[in-house]
């Protein structure tokens, strides 16, 4: 059956189809991402190909018949095969990078022991492997993202988030997946200018001046979408304007490499978010619960009112603090926002509609705190608090606290407790 007569019968592919068409061989074409301040050709991007013959004629549809059978983890690390094998084939020099992308729902796959043993050839070739998911795999599930990503990075690889733009919860994400690379989606391209485009151009290029990120624009096929890429804030760029898929290009050196990011330390880090917003020179009061509580409120009415759909981050100390009423609210926020991550002493997984929870033990000093951090493409706050211990009643109980809206002390306090979801999630 060929693809054309899968399509036109309306018939469901069966397994065997999708193994012969995996079997038969996917090959890997290459696309040129120049640097756009000299034209020169500095990555490639992989797209994945099925073999002349093969029962799927697009890898489209192979992968839409995939998904149907559970299938799109074998075939996902099928194209990530071909994609470095053919890039080693070509005897590219070593400090280009090789984007590959990955299905967003393969990303935590385990990779078989072909794969591993090209990678393991790729990196001793020199080549800069770069993991490329979509901005859909950022707002489907950030929780699993962020924990894959993790592990990819370990492993060597540097990360790029393609289509950013399409979806706006994605933007408020950057800062936790911290992507060495932006791709800017067509729309943002090749599209009329509104005023969302530009909304997304200052979050993304807010991102990159903080952290180094570079702007990759997509889909360049002529000097207007050029110079649309440079409006953007764009460094690099690809599109038919620099070349159209194929095999991969005999290549020089790079002569400014793309890098990763720089990792941020965890062995020094601060570890809960109080002690990084106290360490970064906050100033710190002392206020009663009843104090506290009225201005966690603000700052998660803040949080409602925020048209960035934010991210959400709180501590509770004991989950049994985490009440009904409680957790009514927070479904209310994670409705609004793009990713709510509650932690507390006993606190289950999920304690409220599309909230994550992330259990603590007693001893843990994240147990004697209560935090609240949003982090949104424009907004950014921390109200960070250490209980003092008082044996009074509840609304007496004292505690050091303070709040911050300096980016630069909400970010770590952000950090510390998403480094704790990750950590979390990953062992189960």
């Amino acid at each position: 059956m060929s693809l054309t007569s899968a399509q036109s019968t309306g018939n469901r592919a069966s397994p065997e189809l999708v193994v012969q068409s995996i079997r038969a061989g996917i090959r890997a074409v290459y696309q040129p991402i120049v640097d756009l301040r000299t034209g020169r050709t500095v990555a490639l991007e992989a797209l994945a190909r099925t073999a002349p013959g093969a029962p799927f004629n697009a890898p489209g549809p192979l992968f839409v018949a995939a998904k149907e059978l559970g299938m799109v983890a074998e075939l996902d690390m099928a194209c990530r095969t071909a994609a470095l094998r053919g890039a080693l084939d070509a005897s590219l020099p070593a400090g280009v990078s090789v984007f590959v992308k990955a299905e967003p729902t393969a990303i935590d796959a385990v990779p078989p022991a072909e794969l591993r043993e090209t990678i393991a050839r790729a990196r001793a070739a020199g080549l800069h492997l770069v993991l490329e998911v979509s901005e859909r795999a950022l707002t489907g599930n950030p929780s699993r993202l962020l924990v894959a990503l993790a592990s990819a990075r370990r492993g060597g690889w540097s990360v790029a988030v393609d289509d950013v733009g399409v979806n706006p919860d994605s933007l408020a994400l950057l800062p936790f997946v911290r992507p060495d690379v932006v791709k800017l989606d067509i729309s943002l391209v090749q599209g009329t200018p509104t005023r969302r485009h530009g909304y997304v151009a200052a979050a993304v290029r807010t991102y990159a001046e903080r952290t180094g990120a570079v702007v990759l624009a997509e889909c360049i096929e002529n000097d207007a979408h050029l110079q649309r890429a440079h409006a953007l804030g764009a460094s690099l760029g690809q599109g038919w304007r620099f070349g159209r898929p194929g095999p991969a290009p005999v290549l020089d050196a790079p002569v400014a490499p793309l890098a990763a990011l720089p990792r941020p330390p965890t062995d020094t880090a601060p570890r809960t978010p109080f002690d990084a917003v106290h360490a970064g020179g906050a100033r710190v009061e002392t206020v009663t619960k009843a104090v506290l509580s009225s201005v966690s409120r603000h700052m998660e009415a803040d949080a409602l009112a925020d048209t960035g759909r934010p991210v959400v981050l709180a501590t509770f100390q004991r989950g049994e603090r985490f009440t009904p009423e409680t957790a009514r609210h927070y479904e209310r926020l994670a409705r609004h926002c793009a990713f709510v991550v509650v932690f507390g002493e006993g606190m289950v997984r999920s304690p409220a509609p599309g909230v994550l929870g992330v259990p603590i033990v007693e001893d843990d000093p994240l147990a004697a705190q209560w935090s609240v951090v949003v982090v949104g493409p424009r907004y950014a706050a921390a109200l960070v608090a250490r209980d003092l211990g008082d044996r009074v009643d509840d609304n007496s109980r004292r505690f050091e606290y303070a709040v911050t809206h300096r980016a630069e002390l909400v970010y770590p306090a952000a950090g510390t407790l998403m480094r704790r979801m990750v950590a979390s999630v990953s062992s189960g």
